[in-house]
């Protein structure tokens, strides 16, 4: 069994009311809700808007949408939205997508988050496995560039390869577990 070390508390859940990446065509921000709860359950997320449960895009049921199950849940850091601030501007944490925020000040790389994350719930622990780089994409850089439409890749490949390897995020699948995230609940590394 590995050992866990904290990252940080969740300080944003979020869900994806609607594809935010037309591909080709730009980058919908405005389709992300903000949610008070959130359940992991059917091999996605689920968020509590305060009255009713909202189905995430990448929800296996979401009619039309992408579900898998190795991104059942995506996970950002407060650290790495600094990091993109300091090369684009201002940015809402939350603008690239991600599920759950978490709030610290180091940088994770994908070595850091290979063995696996936890949440630690109330009720227990939610194993988030095979975390995998959420690989940024034209739509999304441009839109951190400012721009009125969507660059060609290679025209803004120096952008699309800052935001890589971890920076815009990741994505897991979920153990076992209970099933509840809310805001505060904390989430670790497991480090071996």
């Amino acid at each position: 069994m590995s050992d866990l070390e904290l990252i940080g508390p969740v300080v944003r859940l979020q869900v994806q009311r609607r594809k935010i990446k037309i591909k080709g065509e730009g980058y919908h921000p405005e389709w992300i809700a903000n949610v008070d709860r959130a359940a992991l359950v059917g091999g996605g997320m689920l968020g509590w808007d305060g009255d009713s449960w909202v189905m995430d895009v990448h929800h296996p049921l979401y009619p039309g949408g992408k579900g898998r199950p190795t991104r059942a849940v995506s996970v950002g850091f407060t650290s790495h939205y600094q990091a993109m601030e300091g090369r684009f501007g201002a940015l809402a944490d939350g603008v690239a997508g991600e599920n759950l925020i978490v709030q610290t000040s180091r940088s994770y790389n994908p070595d850091d988050v290979a063995a696996g994350l936890a949440v630690r719930t109330a009720e227990g622990d939610i194993d988030l496995v095979e975390p995998a780089v959420a690989r940024p994409c034209p739509e999304f850089t441009s839109h951190l560039l400012g721009l009125g439409t969507v660059a060609d890749k290679e025209a803004i490949a120096d952008d699309i390869a800052f935001v890589d390897e971890g920076i815009r995020g990741y994505v897991a699948a979920v153990g076992s577990g209970p099933m509840y995230v809310s805001i505060g609940d904390e989430v670790y590394r497991r480090t071996g």
